[in-house]
């Protein structure tokens, strides 16, 4: 379970190796607008229909979406527009239905293939967290040049193939998209209608 502080001040608890301990990290920006209404018109899709789903997000509301793919043979992708960087890191939470296999596709800079099954990268340069109750954090970064602004989100039939016919019904869940210029992936800064920055934090005495 993934919470969100009372305020920018409050310090954060991280839970992740079993004890109590804060939470500080650099400052980073989610260039996101939308990271978890996938219906908002900046979100393109191709071969895929999204809808929200009635099952619990991360953040134990009933807030994800189903991705669901068309019959048609091609690529079923999610994807959209942000500024230009040459650094960049894409991650969201994903959960597997129907199909299990999802990656990310930043143009000429390569595929990063997620496997849902065990949480495991099949492919590229990515990194998997388990959250819990099949949820899974997956991130993918890249640093390359020229600097690329689109970038796809991917359903998969298998951990290599990512253009195939699809059977109209099948698909995955998918929440908090986000997209920073790092090389590695920060904690998840919800967005609803503009980029937000969480700044950096210190821990004195």
């Amino acid at each position: 379970l993934i919470e969100s502080t009372a305020s920018n001040d409050a310090p954060r608890i991280d839970y992740s190796t079993g004890e109590k301990a804060f939470l500080l990290e650099n400052q980073s920006t989610n260039l996101i607008t939308y990271s978890e209404d996938l219906s908002d018109s900046s979100w393109l899709k191709s071969q895929l229909t999204e809808s929200l789903s009635d099952i619990n997000s991360p953040d134990g509301t009933q807030n994800a979406y189903k991705l669901t793919e068309s019959n048609s043979s091609s690529k079923h992708q999610i994807f959209r527009s942000i500024a230009s960087y040459t650094e960049l890191t894409i991650s969201f939470f994903a959960k597997k239905a129907e199909r299990s296999f999802i990656s990310v596709e930043k143009s000429s800079w390569g595929t990063t293939v997620f496997n849902l099954n065990d949480g495991s990268v099949v492919s590229g340069n990515g990194s998997v967290v388990d959250f819990g109750n099949g949820w899974y954090r997956c991130s993918a970064s890249y640093t390359a040049s020229p600097a690329q602004s689109q970038f796809y989100i991917l359903l998969m039939q298998d951990g290599s193939t990512t253009s195939y016919q699809g059977d109209g019904t099948s698909g995955l869940y998918l929440f908090g998209i986000q997209a920073e210029s790092l090389s590695y992936s920060t904690s998840y800064i919800p967005t609803s209608g503009a980029s937000a920055t969480r700044n950096q934090e210190l821990c004195n005495n």
